[in-house]
């Protein structure tokens, strides 16, 4: 039996084939989100696996992804995934199932995920039991990279960013008012689009002006989202996502002055979920 993981957010996706007695296969694809794509765009962002995979495989699939939010995402999945692989067991999750498995296995504890949006949850037996609603980047998402390049373009286009940022940040969003209008309100992906300009943030996260943007995302992400769940001191906090990874010092300090400790920051929870799956199949979890 060959063990698929995969771990699909709305930038990129990472996988793990696993199969006995060898290492596991590492590959990184484009991001899907389920909820937005079409069935053909999703196929064509699949069909690595075709040489990935041979067609006699009987494969075990778990995939944990972003925009699983009903039935009927879990279903567009797993027929995109049943077309080109031979699934013995396919097993569709949310990416926030995905971090609670990763960061606590079957244990308890809050689980947040901070990349591209946010999102978070209370979670025992390895599932989120209790969970603050993320919102998305229009109506929540705080301290993502979309909620940062939010802030971001939001005082580029008002001219209020310092001038010395401003000169920096034009190199880096050369589009005028329209085209950034258009991005954000008629494209297939404004949260990408705005996630793009937090590398922006970590290169200048020293400057006053950037870092207040950071502090004031990260602050907002626990005041409304992990405070909620009343039990901030009583249990551990981890976390996963490019930002919550590249910022982990701000976020570890803003945990502090909430009496709180983020004791584990993972970069992406896909090797942790290999393990997890590795460690189920051998009877160890």
């Amino acid at each position: 039996m060959t063990v698929i993981v995969a771990d699909c957010g709305s930038t990129k996706s990472d996988w793990r084939i696993i199969r006995h007695g060898s290492e596991p296969l590492s590959f990184r694809g484009p991001g899907i989100n389920p909820s937005l794509e079409s069935a053909d765009k999703a196929a064509g962002k699949f069909s690595f696996l075709k040489d990935a995979v041979s067609p006699e495989e009987n494969v075990e699939l778990h995939y944990y992804g972003a925009g699983i939010v009903s039935g009927k995402e879990k279903d567009f999945v797993r027929e995109c995934l049943g077309n080109m692989l031979s699934l013995a067991s396919c097993e569709v999750c949310s990416d926030m199932t995905g971090a609670a498995r990763a960061l606590f296995g079957d244990g308890e504890g809050m689980a947040a995920i901070i990349g591209t949006g946010s999102n978070s949850s209370f979670c025992r037996g390895g599932v989120p039991v209790l969970s603050v609603p993320s919102g998305g980047f229009i109506l929540g998402d705080e301290g993502s990279g979309a909620w940062i390049g939010k802030m971001l373009v939001s005082d580029y286009i008002k001219s209020v960013m310092p001038e010395d940022v401003r000169r920096e940040f034009s190199a880096v969003c050369p589009y005028d008012y329209r085209e950034i209008v258009r991005e954000v309100y008629a494209s297939g992906s404004p949260s990408r689009f705005l996630a793009s300009f937090a590398v922006f943030a970590g290169r200048f996260k020293e400057h006053p002006y950037v870092s207040r943007i950071l502090e004031d995302g990260f602050e907002l992400f626990f005041t409304r989202n992990l405070m909620q769940y009343g039990c901030i001191r009583c249990f551990p906090v981890r976390m996963t996502g490019s930002v919550a990874w590249n910022f982990s010092d701000m976020i570890k300090e803003v945990a502090a002055a909430h009496g709180a400790e983020v004791d584990v920051i993972l970069p992406s929870p896909i090797d942790a979920l290999a393990d997890y799956h590795s460690k189920k199949r051998e009877g160890y979890v």
